[in-house]
């Protein structure tokens, strides 16, 4: 009877175990979470990977990417965001250049195309023409243009022989140059034409009805291109210097009306004994500002890793941000990008398949600057992620960007 007892437990247990077997629901399948695809030969010469992270550094899936093709990216319960990273390796020896991107939308579909250019470039160049330029001061900067190219000289004083290749058989030259920090002016030449030589009076240059006024400290440098809509090349160079200066000061840009795309950039720097703050104002569009206003922020890390960086940014908000390291100086390169109130990527460990073949060791990565974008126009991070997978960028556009670079 006992063992009869025994036999019937023994059955009822297995029974109960079968039937807890069959309830348990298996395990999750890998699901995709990305579909990255790009052009045929992309990135001729050189070793592509795509690699997914989770915000701790996890690598989700990887692909080495061959001359052309599409890859599904899977993983068990994949994050509603990951990062994204593209990485080349190339030359001898070989350099590598990481590029992580935050924030990725789960279930996208990506296409990498190449930079695109609307630009045909220069034509065939029909000869050269002389500016004579007389009566000029000491030090003096001229930017002598033609709307698709420029040559740029110095004077000691006196006159001034400048030479400019010429693209049309005939061709208006604009010169520009400058009395004083606050005086910039201008001269035409009419109907050049190659192998001649035309003569400018500096002191009989005319002062420029519109200026942009950019603060001096420590040093500032500015650029202003202007062109007609649907012309080609880079445009009449109307300011193009820099200055240095221990006190601050102001320093005007000029530039005429009369012209449907203008491009102003202005960059001033200023140094510290542990960074230096490289502040630039852009804007392509059909008005220029009258003044440039670089705002006055701060950065600082209290831990510059790739595995945990931490910082500190304050004075204003921002688009976007990259962060860049760098290996043994040139070896290796990585750049993450964020949106501002978005979690920056940890990178703590590459593709197995990878490391095998390139032995890098992360923690060896150095803290070499970081950036902090603001476009002023409407253009958000997602734009930029588009703009960068797409291979474009916007045609017009106002943007400020803070970066600062680490003083080792």
């Amino acid at each position: 009877m006992k063992g009869k007892l025994g036999i019937l437990i023994l059955l009822g247990a297995l029974v109960s175990l079968q039937s807890c077997d069959e309830n348990t629901p298996p395990p999750p399948e890998p699901v995709e979470f990305l579909k990255l695809t790009f052009s045929d030969n992309l990135f001729p010469g050189e070793e592509r990977w795509a690699l997914a992270t989770d915000d701790a550094g996890k690598v989700l899936d990887a692909h080495q990417l061959l001359p052309s093709g599409s890859y599904q990216f899977m993983a068990v319960l994949p994050p509603e965001k990951f990062n994204l990273t593209l990485s080349s390796s190339s030359g001898s020896p070989v350099q590598h250049k990481f590029y992580t991107y935050a924030g990725i939308a789960k279930g996208q579909e990506i296409t990498l195309k190449p930079a695109q250019s609307t630009d045909p470039g220069l034509p065939n160049s029909v000869g050269r023409a002389t500016i004579k330029l007389t009566n000029c001061d000491p030090s003096s900067t001229f930017n002598i243009s033609d709307g698709l190219s420029y040559r740029q000289y110095s004077s000691p004083g006196g006159t001034l022989n400048g030479e400019i290749d010429l693209w049309t058989a005939t061709s208006k030259i604009l010169v520009s140059s400058r009395k004083s920090l606050t005086e910039p002016n201008y001269s035409w030449a009419e109907n050049v034409t190659a192998g001649n030589i035309y003569t400018v009076d500096t002191k009989s240059m005319t002062a420029f009805p519109k200026s942009v006024s950019v603060p001096l400290n420590q040093f500032v440098s500015a650029s202003i291109t202007a062109k007609k809509a649907g012309a080609s090349g880079m445009g009449y160079v109307m300011a193009l210097q820099s200055f240095t200066d221990s006190q601050p000061k102001t320093v005007k840009f000029g530039y005429l009306d009369g012209f449907e795309e203008y491009y102003l950039q202005a960059t001033s720097t200023q140094s510290t004994i542990t960074q230096t703050r490289i502040t630039t104002y852009a804007k392509v569009g059909t008005t220029l500002p009258e003044s440039v206003t670089f705002p006055d922020n701060t950065f600082s890390t209290s831990d510059a890793t790739l595995a945990n960086l931490t910082f500190a940014f304050s004075g204003s908000s921002y688009t976007y941000r990259t962060h860049a390291w760098s290996l043994d100086t040139d070896k290796a390169f990585w750049s993450i990008y964020a949106p501002e109130g978005g979690a920056t990527p940890r990178i703590t460990e590459l593709p197995e398949e990878f490391t095998v073949k390139y032995p890098l060791t992360l923690t060896q990565f150095k803290a070499i600057d970081a950036r902090f974008v603001k476009y002023i126009s409407s253009y958000s991070y997602s734009d930029f992620l588009n703009d960068t997978f797409d291979g474009a960028g916007p045609t017009q556009y106002e943007y400020q960007d803070n970066t600062y670079q680490v003083r080792n």
